[in-house]
């Protein structure tokens, strides 16, 4: 039997980069009429532009269960949710409940990869 996910479990993934990468489970949603499960996510040591060190953290990104379950290679441990996982899990359950916004289905490494690329574009003034 596949390894039951949890909040607060720590888990290194798949093509991670930096290598010291890795997921932790922040929360496991089963909205109505849906079969899979969605699995939020914070991810430590992403390769996105750095503020106060080389690598910074994404706070959330929600996953198809079975997609994350694909990407994770091992569970190492347990901690407490970051505080900071809850607004970005709270933004994004108030504008998926509005029905403007989805989560992810491919794999964690690509999905972290595309957040960094897209934040070190340099923003233009709106």
């Amino acid at each position: 039997m596949a390894q039951e996910f949890a909040a607060g479990q720590v888990w290194s993934y798949d093509q991670a980069e930096p290598k010291t990468s890795r997921v932790i489970i922040g929360k496991i949603d089963r909205f109505d009429g849906q079969q899979d499960r969605v699995v939020s996510i914070f991810v430590t040591d992403a390769p996105i532009p750095p503020t106060h060190s080389a690598h910074e953290t994404i706070q959330h990104l929600p996953f198809a269960e079975e997609s994350l379950r694909i990407s994770l290679i091992g569970l190492e441990g347990q901690v407490e949710v970051p505080p900071e996982f809850f607004d970005g899990y709270q933004h994004w359950r108030r504008v998926y409940d509005d029905g403007k916004a989805g989560y992810f289905t491919g794999a964690v490494s690509e999905i972290v990869k595309h957040v960094g690329q897209l934040a070190s574009q340099p923003r233009t003034a709106e």
